[in-house]
């Protein structure tokens, strides 16, 4: 069965996150859709968390990003770890 939508922890206002649920996006000819297994937090992802520095709009805190590619179209490369079997 193919996933139409993805799940994530929203901060709506410091310290209070919320469960969504967010439509995947299509993937074009020459695109990927990245599964994210876990996400590293930054300095500021923190400082946002706890109110010490303001966003105007709700989001999913985060940008260091891993995962397992879900999806390659066209000419995408998919590049394997060197230890890979």
């Amino acid at each position: 069965m193919t996933r139409t939508s993805a799940t994530g922890l929203v901060l709506t206002e410091p310290r209070s996150f919320e469960r969504r649920s967010f439509d995947l996006p299509d993937v074009g000819e020459d695109d990927g859709l990245l599964r994210v297994e876990a996400c590293g937090l930054c300095g500021i992802d923190h400082e946002q968390y706890t109110g010490h520095i303001t966003n105007p709009h709700v989001f999913i805190p985060g940008h260091e990003g891993i995962g397992i590619v879900a999806v390659a179209q066209g000419t995408t490369t998919i590049v394997a770890p060197k230890n890979a079997s």
